[in-house]
């Protein structure tokens, strides 16, 4: 895990292993006590899931679900 640090209005970039194109982009939009707030600027051919309902899906596929019903 990367663990990185970030002030409001900030930015991290994650680059494909080609160094040219970008997959993400990732904002600090807005910091409230507790609560940050991330923007997202993706390729359009990236998918982007919340980490518990990738979890959730991968135990229903072990469930005997079929992959396709993921989509």
């Amino acid at each position: 895990m990367l663990i990185l640090s970030r002030q409001n209005r900030e930015s991290v970039v994650i680059e494909g292993a080609d160094g040219f194109h970008r997959l993400l982009k990732v904002t600090v939009l807005e910091i409230n006590d507790a609560n940050v707030q991330l923007g997202f600027e993706v390729d359009p051919d990236v998918w982007v899931h919340f980490a518990e309902d990738l979890e959730q899906s991968r135990k229903g596929l072990t469930e005997g679900v079929s992959k396709h019903a993921l989509v």
